[in-house]
């Protein structure tokens, strides 16, 4: 497959790098304003859209298959000095970071798609599928991925990145729920900053003006 991608620049030949990362269903260009907001800092900008989005090749594409795909990125064109993801992107960019955060600065989570047990029982749920289907996939993604359900967790790789972390979720948010994102809320972890926002939703948060602002703001100095 190929991977169409977009770099905005730095005129600093040592700028430091910040790697985009859209969303499922989504594409690169919808975060051009970050794009422009960073480039506009200082920064050299790099966006993807990953495989069966966008302008790229293939018909499907997955979190882990995702994760692989920025550890190459990051092996190509980094050291990132930060990652800013959105659902889809960011649990695969937790995936992809909690293996090589030392070379990464700052992590930005927005409306990560939190556990995948949760997007998989609300399938089940909507197409009103049988508990002996959902055995079965649960034993699928481990034979293809050597891994549980459960280890597909932002919540669970969290545990392993040490970099400052920004995590803005919408409490109204229909397709990752806010409920979620408790595991991490209660843990009350020196490096992850979290944000609740209201009736921004899933999708119109990453585009809230307020929202844009509070994610540079983080990646040019510490919390707001």
């Amino acid at each position: 497959m190929s991977v169409k991608g977009y770099c905005w620049r730095a005129k600093n030949d040592l700028a430091q790098k910040v790697l985009i990362c859209h969303g499922f269903k989504s594409r690169a260009y919808k975060f051009e304003k970050y794009a422009q907001l960073l480039h506009q800092a200082g920064f050299e900008v790099l966006a993807f859209d990953t495989p069966a989005h966008g302008d790229s090749s293939g018909k499907e594409f997955n979190a882990y298959d995702y994760s692989h795909l920025i550890h190459e990125i990051e092996n190509k064109y980094g050291p990132m000095y930060t990652v800013v993801a959105h659902s889809f992107g960011a649990l695969a960019a937790s995936l992809a970071f909690e293996n090589i955060n030392h070379t990464l600065k700052k992590l930005i989570l927005i409306a990560p798609a939190t556990e995948t047990k949760t997007a998989i029982d609300q399938f089940f749920h909507i197409f009103h599928m049988s508990g002996d289907l959902r055995e079965y996939v649960d034993d699928l993604v481990v034979q293809l991925s050597d891994k549980p359900v459960n280890w597909f967790s932002v919540n669970r790789a969290l545990f392993q990145v040490q970099c400052p972390v920004l995590w803005i979720h919408d409490e109204h948010d229909a397709q990752c729920p806010y409920q979620d994102t408790q595991p991490t809320r209660n843990l009350n972890s020196k490096n992850i900053q979290f944000i609740t926002t209201q009736h921004l939703g899933h999708n119109k948060i990453y585009h809230d003006e307020v929202v844009q602002s509070k994610v540079v703001k983080f990646i040019l100095g510490g919390k707001q």
